[in-house]
């Protein structure tokens, strides 16, 4: 992205924002993989973490996506993967409101 900053003069907060969605789009079609078999083996979270940190994608929206791919899981009666998705939010961050509530 730094290059098309440099070739087509764009301003710093689009490319920004052009990184962001594209982190998220990946970060999320690859939660869906990995939790598409109702597990998380340790190696899928190691791999999950370091792509999390790779993309600089922050725990905040790491754990929006885990949430609420959780209530997908919950809204389509799949309990055991929503209880599993909802525990790896809460490995992100333990307070959340929004998953203890």
């Amino acid at each position: 992205l730094s290059h098309l900053k440099f070739i087509f003069g764009i301003e710093e907060r689009i490319i920004d924002q052009i990184h962001k969605e594209i982190s998220i789009k990946i970060y999320k079609h690859t939660v869906d993989e990995v939790l598409s078999d109702g597990k998380l083996e340790e190696s899928e979270k190691i791999f999950l973490e370091k792509l999390q940190t790779t993309l600089k994608l922050p725990d905040d929206i790491a754990n929006k996506i885990y949430a609420k791919k959780a209530q997908e899981y919950f809204d389509s009666k799949q309990f055991t993967k929503a209880i599993s998705t909802w525990l790896r939010a809460l490995d992100f961050d333990p307070d959340n409101e929004e998953i203890l509530s």
